[in-house]
Formats: C-alpha cells, sequence, structure tokens
C-alpha cells in the first residue's frame, strides 16, 4: 500500500524552502525587547478608560494604540509559533 515517509530534519532541507525568522527579528534579544515594548503600550490602556467618548481625538488615540498593540502583538506570536515550529 502507501508506504509511510518520514519527515526530513531541518538540515536536510535546501536553505531556499526554510523559513527566515531573521527577517521578523534578527535575535531572540530583539523579540525580548519588542516583548517589553508591548507590556509598556498594554499598560496604557488603563488610561482611557471611561475616556474613549471623551472627544474624537482621545478616540483616534485608542484607536491607533490598539492597532500599535495588535500589529506588535501578532508580530512577536507569529516569531514565536515559527521558532517553536522550527
Amino acid at each position: 500500500m502507501n508506504e509511510v515517509k518520514a519527515l526530513p530534519s531541518r538540515g536536510e532541507i535546501p536553505e531556499q524552502y526554510r523559513w527566515r525568522l531573521e527577517d521578523l527579528y534578527q535575535s531572540p534579544a530583539a523579540w525580548e525587547a519588542d516583548l517589553q515594548k508591548a507590556t509598556g503600550l498594554l499598560e496604557k490602556i488603563p488610561a482611557y478608560q471611561g475616556r474613549i467618548s471623551e472627544s474624537p481625538a482621545v478616540l483616534v488615540e485608542v484607536l491607533k494604540l490598539d492597532e500599535q498593540i495588535s500589529r506588535l502583538t501578532e508580530k512577536l506570536f507569529v516569531y514565536a509559533r515559527m521558532k517553536r515550529d522550527e
């Protein structure tokens, strides 16, 4: 019937077909720096509690902060997930 093939090790896969995690972060230290940055951004959220309807400017600030946090945490997650799967 069908033969089961073993998965090759990462070293056996040609370089051109491997993920280039260094395109996301040059080093684990760079990832850690962004993690700290994300933590700092998250700490800003409580300052907006009850203030979103204060003015259009405050709403824009909150939306920009939310977008910044979302983009950064997504990048952190993708790198960590791919690094684990590597």
